[in-house]
């Protein structure tokens, strides 16, 4: 067997398993004492140009000099913050010794410059959030915080859509990416992009990122424009990561819902969920409060993509060490 199928394989059984509930303690994954975590503001830049992030980390021992650390960018979806993926994604791995970042995009509207174009076909102006998050990357690498061979990306809706261009643009190599209920901008090229591995979730009632892409319904946040379908965002993803085809097993889930997973014969490793019956959600986590009434369609209280997510990252970034 390859290299890589045998990672797939372990890959599909790692997620197949913190779907279920089943992993207790992720794949790769040491959990001794819990440590203390702490949530550090920072910035880039100075003055009325300076950005701002989170860094969750444990506290480092007294006296111990820093190690360097993987990384997980959790970027946002637009019109949201920071707390909020935070608080609805409830990331575990800074309590095993990774650097968790949250960055805040830029203006109003809270939404990140994920490469679409003007009708002229001209890239439209925004944030340089390409040049932000190279920049958090290389202020922790220049603390010795960082390890730049272990980056990771997850983002929720416009913030996956980001993590999804972030793979495609130059700056730093990225071991992993997740995007919730995100897809591809319909006229963003990849052609910088090096093949990565990526985990990715949809849901068949998500009315901003719809299965058969497409606009938003009015009055719904939906960054600055159209999305494509899950299929050409898959298509893409497939022919960057050497894909030949797919299988497919169903996870189990309450009635209505069907939770498919699509395991791709890659190169490198691709997996989707798409969850049959639910809509714009972060899967398995509590149910806010006003979605249903914002729109956004039925819950999704499985499978638990915090947990597949973990598994996939803690796999990858423990790939050929001791």
């Amino acid at each position: 067997m390859s290299a890589p199928a045998r990672l797939l394989r372990r890959l599909c059984a790692a997620l197949a398993a913190a779907a279920l509930g089943l992993a207790a303690s992720p794949v790769g994954a040491r959990a001794d004492a819990a440590p203390e975590i702490r949530l550090e503001k920072r910035a880039v830049g100075q003055g009325a140009a300076a950005r701002r992030w989170w860094l969750e980390r444990a506290r480092p021992a007294e006296g111990a000099p820093p190690a360097p650390a993987p990384v997980l960018v959790a970027l946002h979806d637009a019109g949201g913050s920071a707390s909020d993926l935070r608080r609805t994604a409830r990331f575990s791995l800074a309590r095993r010794g990774w650097l968790v970042v949250y960055p805040e995009a830029a203006g109003p509207e809270r939404a990140w410059n994920v490469g679409r174009k003007t009708a002229a076909g001209l890239a439209r102006k925004g944030a340089d959030d390409v040049g932000f998050i190279a920049a958090i990357v290389a202020a922790l690498r220049d603390e010795g915080l960082a390890d730049p061979s272990r980056l990771f990306l997850a983002g929720m809706g416009e913030g996956g859509l980001m993590a999804l261009r972030l793979t495609c643009a130059p700056g730093p190599v990225w071991r992993g990416a997740a995007a919730v209920m995100g897809g591809w901008p319909p006229d963003l090229v990849c052609d910088q992009g090096r093949p990565t591995p990526v985990l990715l979730f949809n849901a068949s009632l998500d009315p901003v990122q719809p299965l058969h892409g497409g606009r938003a319904p009015p009055g719904l946040r939906a960054g600055s424009g159209a999305a494509a379908s899950v299929a050409r965002t898959a298509a893409n993803i497939g022919a960057r990561n050497g894909c030949a085809g797919f299988e497919t097993r169903f996870l189990p889930a309450p009635p209505p819902l069907r939770v498919e997973l699509r395991a791709h014969r890659c190169a490198t490793p691709f997996e989707q969920v798409i969850i049959h019956g639910a809509g714009r959600r972060w899967p398995g986590a509590p149910e806010p409060a006003d979605a249903r009434a914002r729109g956004l369609g039925p819950p999704a209280p499985v499978p638990d993509a915090t947990a597949m997510i973990e598994a996939m990252f803690l796999s990858l970034a423990n790939q050929g060490r001791p």
